[in-house]
């Protein structure tokens, strides 16, 4: 047995002799800590990237936060000695981006500004306001996350503050930016706020009534000459309801009418129209001109009575004493006429027939000298028509041995 086991023992020492001298067959390649630096590098790189885009992509916080400040900011007179306040400043190279929290000390005071850490170590004051107040903001020893934005962590704490703190403790405070003050309201809520829109509004200045009735005229003149009868109608219509006594409505509207074969209305809008223009010649000659038309010469002498002679005398209406003068001689009434056609030469002395109208009148009252010499210069001044002329010539002759 002590041999089989030397044996074996020296079978194993030489399969352990064999196995030494035997060359690897994989070969492991040396550590190389250099590459595991660049790593690291270049994943802290990517990442400044990555917060730095964040900051320039993150919007701005609005800048309401003065207001919250304002409000916050009590003033205590009873301490000489106000305790250093909170100060919120932000850097003028990447504004609303990044801000720093430091502790400023009040006016009158010679020290300097210091950092909150000095600030809780060195001033008693405000280690008690720690001790009292649990809520106490983060000092800048305590910095925020750089990947959530600074401004808004500020502000929350700020607010954080104003709310949980009583007067007597530190303060939050920022520079107070400009504000434009809100209108006043007035105190009244019927009274009208001024407000710059007002400037633009226009003043419409309310058309009188006599205005208003002529825009009615005007718009049915329109009317008229696009052949719009009916609607001219309405519209003069309307212009002398509301001016009753409007003279070129009333008798653009009679016209109108007449001219539409509705002789009656037009007779009634004139006679209303005397009813309150009494004076107005106009409307006497237009019923004149229908009356004669019709062959109604006893309307023509009723609506042209001698009242109106001085009037027409004062206007000078030819019209008046041609259709007044022709309505007496067909009634026989050869005395109107005979004062009609003498205004008439008077007027237009170079016109033949008021000559031959007035020589007949005078023919028809026996003043047959007159007449003859009339007659004379009617035919002088030529002019007249055949059956005119041969009626003048034989009258003229017929005349002559009358003394």
């Amino acid at each position: 047995m002590s041999l089989l086991n030397k044996a074996l023992k020296d079978i194993e020492q030489r399969d352990g002799e064999h196995e030494l001298a035997l060359e690897p067959t994989v070969q492991l390649p040396q550590a190389r800590p250099w590459r595991n630096v660049i790593t690291i590098v270049a994943v802290l790189v990517s990442a400044m990237v990555v917060i730095a885009l964040a900051y320039l992509l993150i919007p701005a916080a609005p800048k309401n936060t003065s207001d919250s400040f304002d409000e916050a900011i009590v003033a205590d007179p009873s301490h000489q000695a106000k305790p250093p306040t909170l100060v919120i400043e932000e850097t003028a190279s990447q504004p609303k981006q990044t801000s720093s929290v430091a502790l400023t000390a009040p006016k009158g005071d010679n020290s300097q500004p210091v950092s909150a850490t000095q600030a809780e170590l060195n001033s008693p004051q405000h280690a008690n306001v720690v001790e009292d107040n649990q809520a106490e903001p983060p000092t800048s020893s305590q910095q925020l996350p750089s990947s959530t934005k600074p401004v808004e962590a500020a502000q929350a704490m700020v607010a954080s503050i104003s709310e949980d703190e009583p007067s007597d403790k530190p303060i939050a405070t920022q520079p107070k930016a400009p504000q434009v003050e809100p209108p006043t309201r007035a105190v009244n809520a019927s009274q009208p706020v001024a407000s710059s829109s007002d400037t633009a509004v226009k003043v419409v200045k309310a058309l009188s009534v006599q205005q208003r009735a002529q825009r009615w005229f005007e718009q049915g003149q329109q009317s008229l000459r696009f052949a719009m009868t009916n609607e001219a109608i309405k519209q003069f219509e309307q212009a002398v309801i509301l001016v009753p006594e409007h003279e070129q409505a009333r008798s653009s509207l009679a016209a109108t009418l007449y001219g539409q074969q509705r002789l009656e209305e037009a007779y009634s809008v004139l006679i209303n129209g005397l009813k309150v223009a009494p004076e107005t010649l106009s409307w006497r000659v237009m019923i004149a001109k229908m009356a004669i038309e019709q062959q109604q010469y006893q309307r023509v002498l009723e609506v042209l009575g001698d009242d109106q002679n001085a009037r027409a005398t004062q206007l000078g209406n030819n019209d008046y004493w041609i259709l007044k003068g022709s309505a007496a001689r067909q009634l026989k009434q050869h005395d109107i006429a005979k004062v009609c056609f003498t205004e008439l030469v008077r007027r237009q002395p170079n016109v033949a027939k008021w000559w031959l109208a007035l020589a007949t009148s005078e023919d028809a009252l026996g003043q047959y000298h007159s007449a003859r010499g009339h007659y004379a210069t009617a035919l002088q001044l030529g002019g007249l028509s055949g059956p005119s002329q041969q009626y003048a010539l034989a009258r003229y002759d017929s005349l002559q041995d009358t003394p």
